[in-house]
């Protein structure tokens, strides 16, 4: 799956980003700073969401069955 559900890019994304906000030269550019720093709370958001979402899909399940 692609786009929104591919969760594998997006973990790659926030090891990226983290990274990025590690590295010494960023507290010199405050701007840089926040948008990873929003990039990278988005992602972590967007994933919580689908766990989430998958675990009630399978408790769902579970209920069902």
């Amino acid at each position: 799956m692609g786009g929104h559900f591919d969760l594998d890019s997006k973990k790659e994304e926030i090891t990226k980003l983290e990274s990025e906000l590690n590295s010494e030269g960023i507290w010199n550019d405050p701007q840089k700073m926040s948008n990873l720093n929003s990039k990278l709370a988005t992602l972590k958001k967007s994933i919580t969401k689908y766990n989430e979402l998958e675990k009630s899909i399978i408790d769902s399940l579970d209920l069902l069955s």
